[in-house]
């Protein structure tokens, strides 16, 4: 962007140390010996799962998560390779900030949404045209579950923050527009299912379809759709637990965070994993993803047992790989996989040159950009980077938002857009 020119090559040159430390770092690690020129087949690091540890730490729920210690950390952009980093925009969301805000590389914010009162956001996701879907949850005045069902809403903001339209349903993490332009999303409800618990309500997830008058055309129980998934994948038993700031017990059997129709319905050709109407869905405490025939009602594919734990955030890539955010819940270090769902293979991993450097034990998120970098969001420490193939860091970001406690807030998500500048509309994502 011709205005941010000068303001950009200056920060590159004061972040060029910065760069070369994180670069060097990162090539001394032998699963990136392939360089940047390709992305070929890694051997996996050691990916032993303690599932005591990832139960402890499912157990502990996202409101009570403790952010990592603030060691005096520097806030904004901390390194800046201009020549290898993806241009344009990104968009991220302040979880218990309840805002969102779209900034320049340099780490110039140029737009904001937020809503008050909030109590915190799950994912909101930028629509072509400026405005904002966001997953919303009001503060409450008695702790139950039957309140934070009904303080639970979709909205839909416009790009000067006014509210185009609300719709009170029991949404949670994420939402996403289908091929058609309608709007799907993950909901929930409470029932007793007798043969996973006899007392216990388990906390069943839905994928749940808006038309354009925001009212529910599709609904249908991921818990009901997990029965037909093919062998190998089995449900996973879930004990019962019991939160406290909603002073509630339940099993949270499946526990979805993110969805995405194919976007590339090109690759219908190559196999009928691919086909246009298949959905991938990531499911936390299956230690699971799956792809979902919408049409069908039916579960086609599903990978993850004993590779992953406690996984957010799968997308769709253009080459038919899966992007996955690997929490390593039972490991206490995070990566981020790119796997090819035919052969069932890693192909491409990052994690970082220390493992324990790397991690999140809620929410995460990737992006494959379209220079073949991966945009990395680490939640919990409120940090997104950018990564070559080779593993180096060529984008870094502090989120400089803190809450009341001088902590960084929770990003739950970061997206890099095509756009430039806030006039380069429709928004579109750089992937």
């Amino acid at each position: 962007m011709d205005r941010s020119a000068a303001r950009y090559s200056a920060l590159a040159l004061t972040l060029a140390t910065a760069v070369a430390v994180g670069s060097s770092a990162c090539d001394s690690s032998p699963e990136r010996a392939a360089g940047d020129s390709e992305r070929g087949e890694v051997k996996a690091p050691s990916t032993e799962i303690d599932e005591s540890v990832a139960a402890q730490l499912r157990e502990l729920g996202y409101v009570s998560v403790v952010q990592a210690p603030d060691l005096e950390r520097r806030d904004g952009v901390t390194a800046l390779d201009i020549a290898r980093a993806q241009p344009g925009l990104t968009h991220f969301t302040n979880g218990y900030g309840c805002s969102a805000q779209l900034i320049e590389l340099d780490g110039t914010v140029v737009h904001t949404w937020s809503v008050e009162p909030c109590f915190v956001w799950g994912n909101s996701v930028l629509l072509p045209d400026g405005d904002l879907l966001v997953v919303h949850r009001g503060p409450t005045k008695k702790r139950t579950a039957a309140e934070d069902t009904r303080a639970r809403e979709l909205l839909r903001l416009r790009w000067d923050g006014s509210e185009a339209w609300r719709r009170r349903l029991p949404v949670h993490h994420d939402v996403a527009l289908t091929p058609d332009g309608l709007v799907a999303m993950l909901t929930y409800q409470h029932r007793v299912i007798p043969r996973f618990h006899d007392t216990v309500p388990v906390r069943e997830d839905f994928l749940e379809i808006l038309n354009e008058a925001g009212k529910t055309i599709e609904r249908v129980s991921l818990v009901e759709l997990l029965d037909t998934a093919p062998p190998p994948f089995s449900i996973k038993p879930v004990e019962p637990h019991h939160g406290k700031r909603w002073n509630t017990t339940e099993v949270d059997l499946v526990h979805a965070n993110s969805l995405e129709w194919m976007p590339w319905p090109a690759l219908a050709e190559r196999a009928p994993l691919y086909a246009p109407g298949n959905v991938l869905v990531c499911l936390r405490d299956q230690d699971s993803v799956v792809i979902v025939d919408w049409e069908q009602r039916r579960i086609v594919w599903s990978w993850g047992r004993g590779q992953l734990s406690g996984p957010h955030d799968a997308t769709w890539l253009e080459n038919g790989n899966l992007l996955i955010f690997d929490n390593g819940l039972g490991r206490k270090w995070s990566r981020v996989v790119e796997l090819d769902p035919l052969t069932r293979k890693i192909v491409w991993e990052y994690r970082a040159p220390e493992p324990t450097d790397l991690f999140t034990e809620t929410r995460g998120a990737a992006q494959r950009l379209a220079n073949g970098n991966t945009l990395i969001t680490a939640s919990v420490s409120g940090r997104i980077f950018e990564v070559t193939p080779g593993g180096e860091v060529v984008w870094d970001f502090n989120n400089p938002n803190r809450n009341e406690k001088g902590k960084p807030i929770v990003v739950i998500r970061a997206r890099r857009l095509r756009a430039s500048s806030v006039d380069e509309r429709p928004f579109e994502r750089v992937d």
